[in-house]
């Protein structure tokens, strides 16, 4: 198999004598593993990634029109994301803390090995699918726990949150003098811990405000925006 192919597993219908694509296969070393719910013929064969992501994001529902749709489908190109099984992206749906730090993992660390999760309080509730991302995450101090030892990985994530870990990202060298004073109309509702890094993160133009010059700090933030701005802070990324 050539390094731009990936295994997928097909059934064979016979009503129409066609090779028919399962999708959902999940690799591990040399085994793959599809959920079926008939008897049948199966095979499995090397296609090409991109003509099955092209054709996987062609197939979502929600997105043609959207105001995020061209970051949308450049993220779900490089596996940063996915869509639902019910062929929806649910672009407007707010992120929750563990879907958020998946998203930006697999964006900044694509092929990162595996790391140990911090003792939160409430590991047991971080799911088999975000703990890789969210130790990676704890590792690289992009985020971090509550005063009360827990993660809450089924929390909304909200702005002033979002602000904080995309200005750890950037890192210190980007933050100059310590990012520009806040000038958004709702500057006195943005908690002090993240007063600076809205400044780093507004400074930067990875985050941007709402109309009459709004932040929102305590509003949730989307799928749609956090793919957004995460592809902006990967474009400022040094190439590797």
């Amino acid at each position: 198999m050539k390094a731009d192919q990936k295994a997928v597993v097909f059934y064979f219908d016979e009503a129409k004598n066609v090779w028919v694509e399962i999708p959902g296969g999940k690799v591990n070393g040399d085994q793959i593993t599809v959920d079926v719910d008939h008897f049948t013929k199966f095979a499995v064969f090397a296609v090409n990634q991109m003509s099955v992501v092209e054709e996987q994001t062609a197939k979502l529902s929600d997105i043609a029109g959207h105001w995020a749709e061209l970051d949308i489908r450049a993220a779900l190109k490089v596996d940063i994301v996915d869509g639902y099984e019910d062929g929806t992206f649910k672009p407007n749906q707010f992120v929750s803390r563990a879907e958020f730090v998946v998203m930006l993992m697999n964006g900044l660390h694509p092929k990162a090995g595996a790391e140990q999760l911090p003792n939160y309080s409430d590991a047991a509730a971080i799911g088999e699918w975000a703990k890789g991302a969210i130790a990676l995450a704890a590792k690289d101090r992009l985020v971090q726990g509550y005063e009360d030892g827990s993660f809450r990985p089924g929390a909304e994530l909200t702005r002033a949150q979002l602000a904080v870990v995309l200005a750890n990202a950037l890192g210190a060298s980007s933050a100059g003098d310590g990012g520009s004073a806040v000038t958004f109309a709702d500057a006195a509702d943005i908690p002090a811990w993240a007063s600076d890094a809205v400044g780093i993160v507004a400074k930067a133009g990875v985050m941007q405000g709402y109309a009459a010059n709004r932040f929102a700090p305590m509003g949730t933030v989307s799928r749609a925006e956090a793919i957004t701005v995460i592809n902006r802070l990967l474009r400022m990324q040094p190439q590797k």
